[in-house]
């Protein structure tokens, strides 16, 4: 058996957004320097043939809470190794919905772009306070992604973001992954390339009042809705539960009435079907021959001594944020 042990740093310093909130002011160019940390982090990972999955900024810790800490990459629990010799591609749907890349939905096959796309949406939200495919529910959502339906809007929102940032996401959040950058390719581009700051010191305008409005704002929106869908949830299960345990729905077997049979097995006369043996299963007298029945539907089967119960007043199937 091969085994692969991931050692990582301990990281004290808290996420990376919660730092920004704490910052008295944020400019573009402190936004551009966390690109850049991460970025570098992403090709060396694609460089070893690692993609990620789930790039996000919960996912952005930083090593120490002083102000000069190293950014990690943290949560590698849906990375993969790519074997690029044999052209592997991943076909999994995973990661977190608003940083999905189109063709993870579509399942034609995906690897390394998919973390690009990803950087994309984090810097559309570092620079805004908000993703660009945010929408009010998951199918819009995904349908926005897959046609990279987004844009730099409200204008008061996007009036200190320099055209360069614009173009970074533009060229991040493209449909097509042989024409998405690479990570080498997307350190290398003017917004994140060594920041030039306007020659007479002038870092532009400060990011941090709107991005922390937007983001607050969307918060509380969010948790709205998810109490909404949580009170719908749990009355939908308390009317399940009333129609289940709704005694005018049953009715008296009829007397001498044959008993049911239930996928070809059937109790026989003087078989109750309980037990009163609690050291474990036994055999149940008086069944018919089990030849041809599957083993799963065998009474006194191994398979069916524990059996598990997987739906309940929480079953019902709703889209989930």
């Amino acid at each position: 058996m091969n085994n692969l042990y991931l050692v990582t740093d301990l990281a004290l310093g808290g996420e990376l957004f919660d730092r920004i909130c704490r910052k008295g002011s944020y400019y573009e160019s402190d936004a551009a320097d966390l690109i850049r940390a991460t970025l570098s982090a992403v090709a060396y990972l694609h460089d070893h043939g690692i993609v990620h999955r789930d790039l996000k900024p919960e996912n952005l810790l930083f090593r120490t809470p002083e102000d000069n800490a190293d950014l990690l990459i943290a949560d590698f629990g849906l990375s993969r190794i790519m074997d690029e010799e044999q052209f592997h591609v991943l076909t999994t749907t995973c990661g977190t919905p608003g940083y999905m890349a189109p063709e993870i939905f579509k399942k034609t096959g995906h690897g390394k772009p998919v973390d690009i796309w990803a950087m994309g949406v984090i810097t559309y939200f570092l620079l805004c306070g908000y993703t660009p495919f945010d929408r009010d529910s998951d199918f819009e959502e995904m349908q926005a992604i897959l046609n990279a339906d987004y844009s730099f809007q409200p204008f008061d929102y996007w009036r200190g973001v320099s055209e360069h940032a614009k173009d970074f996401i533009r060229r991040c959040l493209t449909v097509d992954p042989n024409k998405r950058m690479t990570a080498h390719e997307a350190l290398s581009h003017p917004f994140v390339a060594p920041y030039n700051m306007n020659p007479d010191g002038d870092k532009g305008q400060n990011l941090l009042p709107t991005v922390k409005k937007n983001f607050n704002a969307r918060r509380t929106l969010h948790a709205a809705i998810d109490t909404v869908r949580a009170i719908n949830k749990l009355r939908e299960g308390q009317a399940q539960h009333a129609r289940l345990m709704d005694g005018s729905r049953s009715a008296e077997p009829t007397k001498g009435a044959p008993l049911a049979k239930d996928n070809g097995l059937f109790t026989s006369k003087g078989d109750s079907g309980y037990s009163s043996n609690r050291d474990g299963d036994i055999e149940m007298g008086g069944t018919a021959s089990t030849a041809g029945i599957p083993l799963s539907l065998r009474p006194g089967a191994a398979v069916n001594k524990v059996v598990e119960t997987s739906k309940g007043l929480w079953s019902a199937s709703q889209p989930q944020r």
